[in-house]
């Protein structure tokens, strides 16, 4: 008990050192609690242990002291707003995508201004536009403007990025070279793995599925939607994306299962694969707190095995805990690290007590009946670790966010059995798309089934009224009352050892093993959950043209009536754009047989990129105009790489579906020589028996007259209106030509320019157009069968 007591003294001492610091004054209680509840030793041992004790607290107190990075330095010398800098540095951590940029951290950084030379004190963030091949451990040479950061109005940025040691940030600089390690160092290795397994699932899922897979799987979260963690937040199960202990221990008992099958416990050989498995994923997600906290636990939980030491779960995560505010002393200010330790807190205090209670009642309900305590056995572990895990970080996320979910917990118990199946079958899907993309395609049909459970079940709770209730932040009094009263039961319980060990060790009488029949059911489940699904997916002979919410953009999805599928522009994230494919497309067929874009903005062609990445696109087509910028080239290198035929679109271009859809592009048209970007944009007319859509991109009143007197028939039923509704489209001879029936604005809600018009809007109305826009319908969806058309929107 003398390590548990040392290792929670140090990190109380810690805490008690951030005073001022945004201390987490709730983690200094209930450590000093603890402390205090598990130190009592006869003396004379007592005296050593707590000398031991307060050593350690001061320890702890001059270590947090002696981490805190210097705020100046010569660099300070070169935040100038008229000056640019050139810098060199070396990428510290997974390349973080956000929409249209890529951010890095540099670290080991030089940097230099005409003659002068300076080192940046601590590390450099630095945000790129659009996703580079940059990794990790890669040098970067850069050139651009070094500022220090600025605080928000509601949000301390200057603090938050000391905690990491950034002091500097960088914003759109131009890149001069990009360099990869001259030597592969192990966790270079492990990185590139990382990014490898990252792409198999890539090509093998949809979206959301697949950006979900890589998050439980390798904690990579930058392909997850705004709206996905959105919902996972609101339903109070934002702790499934974090690769933490639950994670850690599926993976490791995986391990443990194949290894001693494979190898029995032959000189406990199995162990130590194991603990070489818990190390490699550790360095696999990235080394982040909550899983490296989990990794010394199962380090130690496997050591005492091959000790043939008695397991405490107290002692491991005070130890884990200790071990990481050593290395770095501000984990302990962060909410991931606080929610993480809380979480296993709760796990290691409350579950054997909860999970007694539960087999106690269960007892009581049914005495006679041993076989139904056996088979809901696992029900009520996953209930009573639910319960515990939440009950502890109850007053963190108040503190954090002033709200607690209040369907967390059944969320939690619909997930959580599931939890396992998405991450084994994630694994399998990555690593089988290593050999092959067909065989992981394939294994992707299987995973797909859990990951969806999930989603949905998080996204349907976190729709219900009151998923969330406002507290505040509550006071600091209220906290400690609310742990006093939460743990002193759980603490007064393990001290119950006869109890204890009664209950642990009683085993039920003349149990009738389950039947063997039982053990087929769930991939029968499966396999006819699959097939409805693929049956449900299949095309309905019917023209679907889906106008995608995605801010202030551009993107829309078309579907023939024999499933055949175009892709018109792709807004401004390819995180949102392949989770709107990825839900409208069928699970087994991702195939893209065109995808259009109008022109080279980023609102149009920044969510595109994954399409091309992905190389399940048959035929991509562009305008030909000048001037090309570093966007459109960085386009056209991914087509090309990825074997992606190229079409420049000029008018009298015919795409011919064979079910009766028909594809015309109206422009731009080759004689043309205006060199603005958004006037040669590609406009389409698509055909469907009596129903015409005429997407338009974002050409201005020039080019609408051009098409005015060159196109034979610009009349429709659905217009796409140009350029998000801006006052330079859409002029009275254009809105005329096309004489609409219902009118599409994609657009972004309280923009900043000001779409749409208000004389766009009264044209189309007078002109006797319905209006819809993607800022108040969200997403519509066009269903027609050539002579009737159906509209579904969000809102």
């Amino acid at each position: 008990m003398w390590l548990l007591s040392v290792s929670l003294s140090f990190v109380a001492g810690v805490a008690l050192a951030t005073t001022g610091h945004d201390s987490p004054s709730v983690m200094v209680a209930v450590a000093a609690g603890i402390w205090l509840l598990l130190s009592r030793e006869k003396p004379p041992r007592g005296a050593i242990v707590l000398t031991l004790c307060l050593v350690s607290m001061l320890l702890g107190a001059w270590r947090y002291e002696h981490s805190i990075a210097p705020t100046s330095g010569p660099a300070l010398s070169f935040y100038n707003s008229e000056a640019r800098v050139s810098l060199s540095g070396r990428v510290d951590d997974h390349p973080e995508v956000d929409g249209p940029y890529v951010r890095v951290v540099l670290d080991d950084v030089a940097m230099w201004s005409g003659d002068s030379a300076a080192s940046v004190e601590g590390r450099v963030r630095v945000t790129l536009r659009h996703e580079t091949a940059i990794h990790y451990g890669d040098t970067l040479s850069l050139a651009g403007t070094l500022e220090a950061p600025r605080n928000f109005s509601d949000f301390d940025y200057v603090a938050y990025l000391e905690r990491q040691g950034i002091q500097s940030t960088m914003f759109l600089p131009t890149v001069l070279d990009v360099a990869s390690p001259l030597r592969s160092t192990p966790l270079v290795a492990v990185y590139s793995l990382s990014d490898a397994l990252k792409s198999s699932l890539d090509r093998a899922m949809p979206q959301p599925q697949c950006s979900l897979g890589q998050t439980l799987l390798l904690g990579r979260r930058d392909s997850l939607s705004d709206g996905v963690r959105d919902s996972f937040a609101r339903a109070g199960a934002a702790h499934m994306l974090a690769v933490s202990g639950l994670h850690l221990a599926i993976v490791t008992a995986a391990i443990l299962a194949l290894a001693l099958a494979v190898l029995g416990r032959w000189h406990y050989f199995y162990v130590w694969i194991a603990i070489a498995g818990v190390v490699f994923y550790v360095m696999l997600t990235g080394m982040r707190p909550p899983v490296v906290r989990a990794g010394i636990m199962a380090g130690l939980f496997l050591f005492a095995e091959l000790a043939g030491r008695q397991k405490h779960g107290p002692t491991a995560l005070g130890f884990a805990a200790a071990v990481m505010v050593f290395v770095e002393p501000i984990l302990l200010t962060q909410l991931s690290f606080q929610l993480s330790f809380m979480a296993m807190a709760g796990l290691v205090v409350l579950y054997q007590p909860i999970r007694s209670r539960l087999d106690a009642l269960l007892e009581r309900m049914n005495p006679d009946s041993d076989r139904h305590v056996r088979l809901l056995a696992p029900c009520m572990d996953i209930i009573a670790a639910t319960v515990a895990a939440t009950a502890m970080t109850l007053p963190v996320i108040a503190r954090a966010f002033g709200q607690v979910p209040m369907v967390g917990l059944p969320v939690s118990l619909l997930a959580l059995p599931v939890l396992p199946f998405a991450i084994a079958g994630a694994a399998g899907v990555a690593s089988l798309g290593l050999i092959s993309t067909t065989a992981a395609a394939v294994a992707g049909w299987f995973a797909w089934l859990p990951l969806t459970f999930i989603l949905s079940v998080v996204e349907l709770a976190s729709r219900l009224p009151g998923a969330s209730l406002a507290v505040g932040s509550p006071p600091v009094v209220a906290e400690l009352m609310y742990y006093a009263l939460l743990l002193l039961p759980g603490v007064l319980w393990h001290q119950r050892p006869r109890l204890r060990d009664e209950r642990r060790h009683a085993k039920p009488e003349d149990v009738t093993s389950t039947p063997r029949l039982w053990y087929a059911v769930p991939p029968l489940l499966l396999a006819v959950v699959l097939v409805w699904s693929a049956v449900l997916d299949a095309p309905d002979g019917q023209l679907h043209v889906t106008f995608f919410d995605v801010g202030q953009g551009d993107a829309c999805l078309v579907q023939t009536p024999e499933g055949h599928t175009v892709v018109i522009d792709g807004g401004l994230d390819g995180a949102v754009m392949s989770h709107h494919l990825g839900s409208s497309l069928p699970f087994w067929d991702r195939s893209v047989d065109l995808v259009v874009n109008t022109h080279q903005h980023e609102d149009h062609l920044c969510g595109l990129m994954p399409l091309a990445s992905q190389g399940r696109t048959g035929c991509a087509l562009y305008p030909s105009f000048e001037p090309e910028t570093e966007l459109h080239a960085q386009w056209m290198r991914a087509l090309s790489g990825n074997g992606i035929e190229a079409v420049a679109a000029e008018r009298g271009g015919l795409f011919d579906f064979g079910d009766g859809t028909l594809l015309e592009v109206l422009g731009p048209e080759g004689s043309s020589d205006c060199s603005d970007c958004d006037d040669n944009s590609v406009v389409l007319r698509l055909s469907y028996g009596n129903v015409v859509f005429l997407f338009t991109g974002d050409i201005a009143e020039e080019a609408e007259r051009r098409l005015c007197h060159s196109a034979e028939n610009l009349d429709c039923t659905v217009l796409k209106v140009a350029h998000h509704g801006s006052d330079t489209s859409s002029c009275a001879q254009f809105v005329a030509a096309a004489s609409p029936d219902i009118a599409i604005v994609s657009v972004g809600a309280d923009n900043s320019y000001g779409h749409p018009s208000p004389d766009v809007l009264k044209r189309l109305a007078t002109s006797g157009a319905t209006v819809f826009t993607t800022a108040e319908n969200g997403t519509i969806e066009f269903i027609t069968n050539g002579r009737t058309i159906t509209v579904h929107t969000d809102a």
